[in-house]
């Protein structure tokens, strides 16, 4: 197993006494700073059940963000919907293996899905087919938090450790972002957690990086104390960062230190703190809620300032929609831009839409964990009145529901990515990044040489609680419903069979009469 551990901090911030470099490693204390943590392991030494689990797979990937509100500090500024995303590939001779299973093992019960793939969607078509990051199938869920996933990282990668790798595995329940990549070309399985503050953001991180004390890996690791720095010479795609390189082989115990400086091309940069949006439903929500970005900064709305000039950008917003809440693909295709349904919304074009789009079935019938939609969104016109916000609104619309025993059911909806997606420059290679991130649902949609620079979500709550009225099958009388209603539809099958034989009847007797008319003139 590999480790590397990544700080990035405010460059304002004096870190050399809250370094200090022991015999045995270094010790970290009161630094305030983002962390991030990677773990690399062969797959061939995995635990036995994750090594069934990711073999049967070319490729799986898992994306979680939290609900609550955190910082993103460059470089880990990419965002996604809050909760779990799955992509995977299957390999060339996959057996049959309970991949829903798994997940349910490895984060709980918040996971409901089926098995043989009948809960995950193909991905959406592609802007470009020379983009090689999109898997074969996806899958979302909403998901609280990951106390489940450390339970089982404890139980299953610390047999026979020390008290240490539990406690590891315990803080990466308090995590605010969280991957999983399986490779098998790389044969590879990769962890990355973030955390954009300390436990105690006053008391900054306090630990141990080395061969003994309370943060033993028992492997040798790398260690980045970074700042975000500038550089003349780099270009607009360009993040630069410089600070101290720590390594430590712990076959000898010695530890390196080294300045370093470095630049490197990124898909995924910052905005200005002008530019954020909110997300909520208008009210009331009826059966066809709306749901609302709202921009309280419309004046800032614009492309980003440090793009380059040959660059074209287009602000968009990418859904992840849970199977009860849909949007229509027919009404969000209007034949024209300038259609009055866009302008009335805010809106510009339906660019993706993939997933269990089905008008008609109920919520009850559908097996698909839902749809994911991205859509151009519109800019405020130059003439915009500064002050005032920009809303953009996207017409949702509810399936049918079965009876609750309260007659309410709660949808909790994720709020969407919302980003300036820019072309970048000719022969840009992002894979030199080594904080890159991919397998995000919207830049597989995306060519090659496309970078996003993402909007700040200003709301508190990054998931929307969505009240959905339903038949409340404990109220009083409700017992009697099914069987009224058998009732009358029995009545108004036989009043209709009565007013039909009448007419049948009627123009017998008349048809009847008339022949008996006719025999009589023909005598």
């Amino acid at each position: 197993m590999r480790r590397r551990a990544t700080f990035i901090h405010d460059p304002s911030q004096d870190v050399e006494e809250k370094l200090l470099v022991v015999k045995n490693g270094l010790r970290i204390k009161g630094l305030k700073a983002a962390r991030e943590e990677r773990l690399t392991w062969a797959i061939d030494d995995l635990p036995n059940e994750v090594w069934k689990a990711v073999r049967p797979f070319r490729e799986l990937r898992l994306r979680w963000a939290a609900e609550d509100k955190f910082d993103h500090t460059v470089p880990f500024v990419s965002r996604i919907s809050p909760g779990l995303h799955v992509k995977y590939s299957p390999g060339d001779h996959a057996p049959d293996y309970d991949l829903c299973g798994f997940l349910q093992k490895l984060f709980g019960d918040e996971i409901s899905c089926s098995p043989h793939e009948g809960s995950f969607i193909s991905p959406p078509p592609l802007f470009s087919d020379r983009f090689a990051t999109t898997a074969a199938r996806e899958y979302y869920s909403v998901l609280t938090s990951l106390h489940h996933f450390s339970t089982f990282a404890e139980e299953h990668f610390c047999t026979g450790s020390e008290g240490v790798c539990q406690n590891a595995a315990k803080f990466l329940g308090r995590a605010d972002m969280f991957d999983v990549d399986a490779d098998q070309i790389s044969n590879t399985l990769t962890i990355n957690a973030y955390w954009a503050t300390p436990p105690d953001p006053q008391a900054g991180w306090r630990m141990h990086l080395g061969s003994s004390g309370t943060d033993v890996y028992k492997h040798p690791f790398e260690t980045g104390i970074l700042s975000q720095d500038r550089s003349p010479t780099a270009s607009p795609a360009e993040i630069t960062l410089s600070g101290r390189l720590y390594t430590l082989d712990n076959s000898t115990s010695k530890l390196k230190s080294s300045p370093t400086l470095f630049s490197f091309p990124s898909r995924h940069h910052p905005l200005s703190s002008f530019q954020v949006f909110r997300t909520s439903f208008r009210h009331p929500t009826g059966l066809h809620p709306t749901l609302q970005l709202s921009f309280p900064h419309a004046t800032s709305l614009h492309p980003p300032a440090d793009k380059s000039s040959e660059s074209a950008c287009a602000l968009h917003a990418y859904l992840s929609l849970p199977h009860g809440l849909f949007a229509d693909k027919y009404q969000l295709s209007p034949s024209s831009p300038k259609d009055p349904f866009y302008t009335a919304h805010n809106l510009r074009a339906l660019r993706s839409i993939a997933g269990e789009t089905d008008l008609e079935k109920p919520d009850w019938v559908v097996r698909q964990w839902g749809s994911t939609v991205l859509l151009q969104l519109a800019e405020p016109p130059p003439n915009y009145l500064e002050g005032d916000a920009w809303n953009v609104t996207i017409p949702l619309h509810l399936r049918y529901f079965n009876q609750s025993d309260t007659g309410d059911r709660v949808l909790r909806i994720p709020d969407p990515a919302v980003f300036w997606a820019c072309s970048a420059e000719e022969g840009t290679k992002f894979s030199v990044n080594p904080f890159d991130r991919t397998n995000l649902g919207y830049d597989g949609i995306f060519g090659p040489r496309t970078m996003f620079y993402h909007l700040r979500n200003d709301g508190e709550d990054w998931v929307q609680s969505l009240h959905v009225p339903v038949f409340q099958a404990s109220a009083w009388g409700a017992g009697w419903v099914k069987e009224g209603t058998l009732g009358v539809v029995l009545v108004g099958f036989v009043w209709l069979c009565w007013v039909l034989g009448r007419v049948i009847l009627r123009d017998w007797r008349g048809k009847g009469a008339g022949d008996t008319r006719r025999e009589k003139k023909e005598d």
